[in-house]
């Protein structure tokens, strides 16, 4: 019973829950197998509603994680309402995963270490880059041809040929870009508008339809 309460669990513990009393949020993922029960699971989905969640059948097969979500109880959500099997006063679970492996686990792994975003936009102005360094190159190469060929010094040739390459491919380019989005950034904070990744303001400038799953009334 007091396993529920604590963090020490492993997967293979069986938990006894009192339906009355661990009124607490779960430290794991467990599969009901002993009971039928209501819990709350707005902090992984947001919905308000409750879910029921039924004992597993005997005769159901492989356990799948993904398809037999009317069975499991799922790390961070809160039990509600228990109804215990027969004559006996706790509920029944078996611990299957814990910590990030959790479901609530990998929704804080994601929101901490989000996958990079590789925009379009970044992607053609390499290749676009590449491009004039290419074009530019075949003009170094004649510089330096025709500098060798008129009995340039060294420094000349250096100096002269490089300078090519800077007018193809400008190298203040990248800051460009940075002061760009950094000004953007100024502008939307000025509207109390609060940017935690810059590189996501190029993708919002084309949006055209947001669209919400929930209604937002405001009251003034």
């Amino acid at each position: 019973e007091k396993k529920i309460l604590t963090q020490q669990l492993v997967p293979g513990d069986i938990l006894c829950i009192n339906p009355i009393k661990d009124k607490v949020p779960f430290h794991c993922d467990a599969v009901l197998i002993e009971g039928t029960c209501s819990v709350d699971e707005s902090m992984l989905t947001g919905e308000s509603y409750p879910i029921t969640k039924i004992p597993t059948p005997k005769d159901h097969g492989l356990f799948h994680y993904e398809l037999h979500k009317q069975y499991t109880l799922f790390n961070g959500t809160q039990l509600l309402q228990g109804r215990p099997q027969g004559n006996n006063a706790f509920l029944k679970a078996v611990v299957i995963r814990t910590g990030f492996m959790t479901s609530k686990g990998k929704l804080i792994r994601a929101i901490l270490f989000p996958k990079p975003i590789h925009f379009r936009f970044y992607t053609d102005l390499v290749k676009v880059a590449a491009l004039c360094f290419i074009l530019g190159l075949g003009g170094m190469i004649y510089s330096i041809y025709t500098w060798i060929r008129n009995g340039g010094t060294t420094k000349q040739i250096i100096l002269h040929s490089l300078d090519i390459v800077t007018f193809v491919v400008p190298p203040l380019l990248p800051a460009a870009l940075t002061a760009t989005t950094s000004f953007a950034q100024r502008r939307l904070l000025s509207k109390k508008i609060y940017c935690l990744n810059a590189k996501h303001i190029s993708l919002s400038g084309g949006v055209d339809v947001a669209c919400f799953d929930k209604v937002l009334i405001l009251f003034f």
